[in-house]
This record gives structure tokens, sequence and C-alpha cells, in this order.
């Protein structure tokens, strides 16, 4: 996740498996859940294993 500070130990939501968060293994998935409190900007997502990729992207409804 770029261009979001990540404050209250969510920082396993941002990193290569193994190191800062568990490896999703194939056919299983991983909801990221976090808030993004008093932030605006320009927000980026892309993993850093090479098969996987991004679907979709929610935005809050007061976007």
């Amino acid at each position: 996740w770029h261009g979001i500070l990540q404050h209250g130990g969510t920082n396993y939501n941002d990193g290569t498996a193994w190191i800062t968060q568990c490896p999703i293994t194939p056919g299983h998935s991983f909801p990221y859940s976090f808030q993004v409190p008093d932030q605006a900007g320009t927000f980026r997502y892309h993993s850093h294993l090479c098969t996987s990729r991004l679907r979709w992207l929610l935005r809050s409804n007061a976007d």
C-alpha cells in the first residue's frame, strides 16, 4: 500500500511473503482491512509476487 500511513500495527498488511506477512496460498485469499482516517491523496497497491494480481480496490462511500 503506497501513500497510506499505517498506524497501529498494520504493517503486516504490507510486505513480502515470509518477511512481514504470511504468504497467501493458491486458492485462498487475504482480505485487507484497515482504517485510513484523515488521509487524502493517491493510494496505490501492488503485489510483491509476480503471480498475484489485483482484482478490485474498494473505496469508501465518503469518497
